[in-house]
């Protein structure tokens, strides 16, 4: 139960560090929660941390502009 209690205050800390826009000790945080005893807690934590992950599209349309430029730049320099 004093566990319990002890990651509800490390998750409250994590949620204050994420909305002063401190991610590395967010990510501290909560990668130390995922072994919570709590499934509520691991949840929150997890949820929290997907907040600051990349996006997978994102890096999907990065990728295809790099391609592109690529592209191009083959045919017009090249």
């Amino acid at each position: 139960m004093a566990d319990v209690v002890s990651d509800e205050k490390r998750l409250e800390e994590a949620e204050r560090a994420f909305q002063r826009g401190n991610y590395k000790e967010m990510k501290r945080l909560t990668s130390s929660l995922a072994q919570s005893e709590a499934q509520t807690i691991r949840d929150k934590a997890g949820v929290l941390a997907q907040r600051t992950a990349i996006d997978p599209v994102q890096l999907r349309v990065v990728l295809a502009c790099l391609l592109f430029f690529l592209v191009v730049a083959y045919k017009y320099v090249f």
